[in-house]
């Protein structure tokens, strides 16, 4: 027996990946608006309370791109535009820590 014929033989008995045709999951109402702010398209998300007003538009690109990435949207390597080093660096991080998770998508790893 040939390896094609071997291979052919597996991938039957095992049936199609689990991951096969994952599609980017849709953009919640709070996630549009950050990224929609972000696009030039909308207002900018209010700062919570606990949060320094002169940091808040770089925590909400950094979760943006990670709500990007782990949809699907943003492949690895890629990050939203008009990210800072510092910023691409701490979604690269955490990439890494969500990516040792069972959960994480196929496309963490």
């Amino acid at each position: 027996m040939n390896l094609r014929t071997r291979l052919q033989r597996l991938e039957q008995s095992v049936g199609p990946s689990p991951t096969a045709g994952l599609k980017p999951w849709s953009a919640t109402a709070e996630e549009e608006q950050s990224l929609a702010y972000l696009r030039g398209e909308g207002p900018k998300p209010p700062c919570p309370a606990y949060h320094d007003p002169t940091t808040w538009d770089s925590q909400i690109r950094i979760e943006c791109c990670l709500m990007q990435r782990t949809r699907g949207a943003l492949g690895k390597g890629e990050y939203l535009p008009g990210m800072t080093d510092h910023e691409r660096d701490e979604v690269d991080q955490l990439v890494k820590v969500i990516a040792q998770w069972d959960w994480a998508p196929p496309w963490f790893r």
